[in-house]
């Protein structure tokens, strides 16, 4: 019975989640489902998203901006990190997207995703 209990818990949690990040994404053009086709398949793509997402979460003015000017800072991610404007532009949905989830790491999304992060 407990089990049950919290895994219904669970679900809702999920599902207010989801809610929530969509709503959020919305503010960017963004759709959940868009987010699926996005994910980067090459290795050190993948590892390369996780760094500027890192990056822009280490910087609390990073952050503020992205959601201030619904865009990523391209020119300071392209000095700081030496990145390609083409990659930005090629994962800039994918990394915001990313970003806000990530953003809350005791989240039940970010639980859920961290591992295919890695």
């Amino acid at each position: 019975m407990f089990i049950k209990k919290r895994k219904t818990e669970i679900t809702k949690s999920l599902k207010e989640e989801i809610l929530d990040l969509n709503n959020k994404l919305s503010i960017f053009g963004i759709s959940i489902k868009s987010l699926t086709s996005m994910n980067p398949l090459k290795p050190e793509d993948k590892k390369l998203v996780i760094n500027i997402i890192n990056f822009i979460l280490d910087d609390h003015s990073l952050i503020k901006y992205v959601y201030t000017n619904k865009k990523l800072p391209m020119n300071m991610l392209i000095e700081s990190l030496k990145i390609k404007k083409s990659f930005l532009k090629k994962n800039n949905d994918y990394i915001i997207g990313m970003l806000i989830i990530m953003e809350n790491k005791s989240s039940l999304l970010y639980e859920f995703i961290k591992d295919g992060l890695n």
